[in-house]
């Protein structure tokens, strides 16, 4: 038993030395570490005061060797890891230009040089500053452009370069912001990014009215703002303004008004979603010039009046050959589908008006759109037989007529759709049994 006893001691002895040598070896790589980040972070600061040709000696009478470099005057540093996070030398009448090192100050999350005589580019190696969140060099003499590396601070927060000689426009062509909790409203500086093409900040907690700002990027050609609280009416010149634009998402929003009847100047449209707002009015039927158009969704809002002309802007869309989906549901749209639905695009998978008040008998000229998956006709007041043609659309899965005012049988037809079909025929005024061919049906829902 003693033998045991002393094995055990020895062997726990064993353990602990490595132990021991472990964390002093690694404890002295973590701080050879810290004292290298330490000297890269002093070395970049006296490499930027090297750069400046003229400045008041008592401003800089603290950046010497007496003290750590995280007590110079204008420095801040972090507490555990003793790196520079703040570089604040505002209006200290400083002469000269600024120095590549700032790049390699890699904690800096404010710099602000303000107020000051700076002359000369913003070197490039600023973009390195990923953690960077407030810069400020306005009221300076910068001349030259902003690097357009500078989109890689993407925790950069407040910028300010105004009040200097810089001529080259804002190289920012794409800003994604998207899918993060940002909250307030879109500054009206974004107007000065002459450059950008995409806009992304869908998916956020942003308010307020667009800024008239905004509407200066006209090389717009995605501007998504889906899911945000944005409020109030949309431009009537906002397809003249946006000429480029390709993708216009502002579903879910608080917009009201009528839809711009100008959308179709921008002629290079592919997809408009307004849907999940609170527009009124009619769709302007000059929306058929926009020949490119292949996803248009103007569900969830107020638009139609309950009147017979509601639908009169479907036949223009004859022109968008392209037009893939098309969703009006959820309005206060009446009047009727006519025989010219059928000259809608060859290419259509999805039509959906859901939720309106449409009456009349359905076309059978329906059957034409041949391209249909979802034909949805729900909760409307469509009267009269389910047409026998629609058993013959090739590709339909999804077929939605419940809750309106059919009478009749179902069209034995239906069963020639043999692959899996979703059915919804519940609360209409249908009667005799289901037809037989029903049995070849893979699925069959709520019949």
């Amino acid at each position: 038993m003693e033998l045991d006893h002393l094995i055990l001691i020895a062997s726990i002895s064993f353990k602990l030395i490595i132990a021991f040598l472990i964390l002093n070896f690694t404890g002295s790589r973590f701080a050879e570490a810290a004292h290298l980040g330490n000297d890269t972070d002093k070395l970049a600061l006296l490499d930027i005061k090297s750069h400046l040709t003229d400045y008041p000696v008592d401003g800089f009478s603290t950046w010497n060797d007496s003290l750590n470099f995280c007590q110079w005057k204008g420095v801040k540093c972090s507490n555990r890891r003793q790196r520079v996070i703040r570089l604040t030398l505002k209006r200290m009448n400083l002469y000269g230009n600024l120095s590549p090192s700032i790049g390699n100050l890699s904690f800096l999350q404010a710099l602000d040089l303000s107020e000051n005589f700076l002359d000369g580019f913003i070197p490039p190696e600023i973009g390195r500053l990923t953690r960077l969140k407030n810069l400020n060099l306005s009221f300076n003499s910068l001349a030259g452009g902003i690097p357009g590396n500078l989109s890689a601070c993407y925790n950069l927060v407040n910028v300010s370069l105004d009040h200097n000689f810089l001529k080259q426009q804002i190289p920012w062509e794409e800003i994604d912001v998207s899918f993060n909790d940002m909250e307030g409203e879109i500054p009206g500086t974004i107007g000065s990014l002459a450059k950008l093409t995409l806009l992304y900040l869908a998916l956020n907690q942003f308010s307020g009215i667009l800024p008239p700002a905004i509407y200066n990027l006209s090389s717009l050609k995605q501007l998504a703002l889906t899911e945000n609280d944005f409020r109030g009416n949309l431009r009537m010149d906002i397809g003249a303004v946006f000429p480029n634009i390709q993708y216009l998402w502002l579903s879910t929003n608080i917009f009201i008004g009528q839809i711009p009847a100008s959308l179709s100047n921008a002629s290079s449209l592919l997809s408009l979603d307004l849907s999940s707002n609170y527009f009124t009015g009619n769709i302007p039927s000059t929306l058929g010039y926009l020949q490119n158009l292949n996803f248009l969704n103007f569900g969830y809002n107020l638009l139609g009046n309950h009147t017979d002309d509601d639908l009169l802007f479907l036949s223009s869309l004859a022109n968008c050959s392209s037009l893939q989906v098309l969703d009006i549901s959820m309005n206060q749209f009446g009047g009727k589908l006519t025989s010219s639905i059928a000259n809608l695009s060859s290419q259509l998978n999805l039509l959906n008006v859901y939720g309106n008040s449409i009456s009349g008998s359905i076309p059978e000229e329906i059957a034409d759109l041949v391209g249909l998956t979802t034909l949805m006709l729900a909760k409307n007041l469509f009267t009269g037989n389910i047409p026998t043609s629609i058993g013959t659309l090739p590709k339909l899965k999804c077929l939605y007529l419940a809750e309106n005012h059919l009478t009749g049988e179902i069209p034995s037809s239906l069963g020639n759709l043999d692959k899996p079909l979703k059915l919804f025929l519940f609360n209409n005024s249908l009667e005799g049994s289901l037809p037989s061919p029903f049995s070849n049906l893979k699925r069959l829902l709520d019949a």
